[in-house]
């Protein structure tokens, strides 16, 4: 299989996305409904571009937004409970969103302040990309039999040692 970058990657999933939502919905095309496109806490402002350019190019519209998705965690929770979360939190609370992937698991500390008069939900640290889960799995199981083996492997066995490790596990 030819390898692709991961912006053509995420292009050509966003283009399927798009192709099935155009037909289910042939009379409301993707270009003119109001997109929010999640993406990882961890990313970083470069990962964010390549991301919008993957978007767009996959044919989403120019004003995409992006979101981080432990915000979105939090605007899910919020909708899901109404007014109730303001009987749950205050001002300068601070809540901890764990997010946990099929590869990864990440942390992120979200704030609630006020910003005249309204309230205002802002991330104020995020941890490191922690390997927990999925493919990090196979590869420290990986690693750990190569530690075994008392010398480095290269990329393609390190790689088939992987998948024997998906298998195994």
């Amino acid at each position: 299989v030819p390898k692709v970058s991961p912006v053509t990657a995420s292009q050509r999933y966003l283009e399927h996305m798009v192709a099935a939502w155009e037909a289910a919905f042939p009379h409301a095309r993707v270009a003119e409904q109001h997109v929010v496109l999640t993406v990882p806490a961890s990313f970083d402002a470069s990962a964010r571009e390549l991301t919008r350019e993957a978007a767009l190019a996959a044919g989403l519209p120019q004003d995409l937004v992006l979101l981080e998705e432990p915000q979105a965690a939090v605007y899910a929770w919020l909708a899901d409970r109404g007014d109730r979360w303001r009987r749950t939190l205050g001002l300068d609370d601070t809540l901890l969103v764990c997010d946990v992937g099929g590869g990864t698991t990440d942390f992120t500390l979200i704030t609630l302040s006020d910003e005249h008069g309204s309230p205002r939900f802002e991330r104020i640290a995020v941890g490191d990309h922690l390997i927990l889960g999925g493919d990090n799995i196979d590869l420290a199981l990986a690693r750990r039999v190569e530690a075994k083996l008392k010398k480095p492997l290269d990329a393609d066995r390190l790689k088939t040692l992987c998948h024997q490790c998906r298998q195994a596990k």
